[in-house]
């Protein structure tokens, strides 16, 4: 999550844009790596995808709030203002995704890996 982090915070100011956009895409990569880790740890061996998303309703109706509030905190002129934060373009949405989605496909193997072994120990 860190090396992602880093990676657009990097790659952002290196494009050109201000120090508060920068941060800007980065705060938002840190907000997404964790709505993704909090789907991830719902279970600690099934998978993600197996899980209904709304078999935990607190944190579903908690994540969709928190989604809000950062989009709130990007594009609200006073929370801009507060938080020194700037709008953010389609361009740096797609890879704040693409990037924080990498968490998903590490977790993902990791308990396929787990599941694997647990049978390959335990039996079917």
């Amino acid at each position: 999550m860190a090396a992602g982090t880093l990676f657009l915070f990097i790659s952002s100011l290196r494009s050109g844009v201000s120090l508060e956009k920068a941060r800007t895409v980065a705060l938002t990569t840190m907000v997404f790596f964790q709505f993704y880790q909090a789907g991830n740890c719902r279970s600690e061996s099934r998978s993600l995808f197996s899980m209904h998303p709304i078999s935990n309703p607190l944190l579903f109706f908690s994540m969709i709030a928190a989604f809000f509030a950062q989009l709130a905190v990007i594009y609200v002129p006073v929370l801009q203002w507060v938080f020194r934060t700037e709008p953010i373009t389609v361009l740096e949405w797609g890879k704040i995704a693409m990037v924080t989605s990498t968490i998903i496909v590490a977790v993902e193997m990791d308990k396929w890996i787990r599941r694997r072994r647990r049978t390959e120990f335990h039996g079917p």
